[in-house]
């Protein structure tokens, strides 16, 4: 049943939805630059001839990850000795590290720092994540790690 000048709640005509806006890619971030040329064959016009000249260009971004990679860092000590006497061999000074006698870099142990008590990520995720990139380290480890790393820094 219509009753005249009044529309029902299916009759009336709702408003389109708000348009989603894409958000610029962030200025600090660095740029690869990737230029598209035409073919040589393509870059000469079809009507009379001559090589065509760049007028401008068509720029788009897209964001690109690059996932995490773990490296092994070599410290490599050279030892020196007098060759005349074999005596009194002298060998450099090893680097300061966080956890001496740990072969966790003061990067690894922020890494993991920053995804379990920033990100949430717990450790057992990152045991597995460090896995799949050919890192194994145990989730015992990664424990022990964060507690030492916190009593270095506390005391």
């Amino acid at each position: 049943m219509k009753r005249e000048g009044r529309l029902t709640r299916k009759m009336q005509r709702r408003a389109p939805p708000p348009r989603m806006t894409r958000l610029a890619t962030p200025a600090e971030l660095p740029r690869i630059e990737v230029i598209h040329e035409l073919p040589d064959d393509a870059r000469h016009c079809h009507d009379d001839g001559p090589a065509l000249k760049v007028i401008g260009e068509a720029v788009s971004e897209e964001l690109h990850v690059v996932p995490a990679r773990i490296e092994v860092i070599r410290h490599v000590r050279r030892e020196y000795a007098c060759p005349t006497c074999e005596e009194g061999a002298k060998v450099a000074p090893a680097p300061a590290k966080l956890l001496p006698k740990s072969n966790a870099s003061a990067m690894l142990l922020a890494y993991i720092a920053t995804a379990k008590y920033q990100d949430a990520l717990p450790l057992y995720h990152q045991s597995q994540l460090f896995a799949r990139h050919g890192a194994e380290i145990p989730r015992n480890t990664l424990a022990r790690w964060m507690v030492q790393a916190g009593e270095r820094i506390t005391h």
